[in-house]
């Protein structure tokens, strides 16, 4: 996204982290095409093999809010997940933000895509992910995939 850098993802305690862009153009606001990876979060698993922390959208800390050009709209979350491991679509026109379910060993940075589907015109964003910080250590955001 045009203007989405580091600092629009905060890590304000362990267990959440918090997203909030605004588009450069507030009129036009910006599109991107479903499957479009807007940005990822990345942890370090800290976790023993077989634990699983859920990655949930939230209102809490930052409350949910995304706007289009028509105002408020009312987004789609789907919730993912990562397992740590013992080692080193929806047919909708919803706006819908997506984290997939996803394993990493013990030791090891992963790194966690959020998906769009139907972003269109959007012209801001804010919500929350909460994840379990015995399991995971949130250690930044990146791949900005908003062009």
């Amino acid at each position: 996204l045009p203007g989405m850098v580091a600092s629009n993802v905060g890590n304000p305690s362990p267990g959440n982290v918090t997203v909030s862009w605004l588009a450069n153009d507030v009129v036009a606001g910006q599109s991107v095409a479903n499957g479009t990876t807007i940005f990822q979060i990345c942890f370090d698993v800290i976790g023993s093999g077989g634990a699983v922390s859920p990655l949930d959208f939230s209102g809490s800390p930052t409350s949910i809010e995304v706007t289009d050009t028509g105002g408020l709209v009312s987004p789609v979350f789907e919730d993912g997940s990562v397992t740590a491991t013992g080692g080193g679509g929806s047919g909708t026109t919803d706006l819908t933000f997506t984290l997939p379910d996803v394993s990493a060993a013990n030791g090891t940075n992963v790194c966690v895509p959020v998906t769009v589907q139907n972003f269109t015109d959007i012209v801001s964003m804010q919500y929350s992910i909460n994840y379990n910080s015995s399991i995971l250590s949130y250690t930044g955001s990146g791949n900005y995939g908003l062009p």
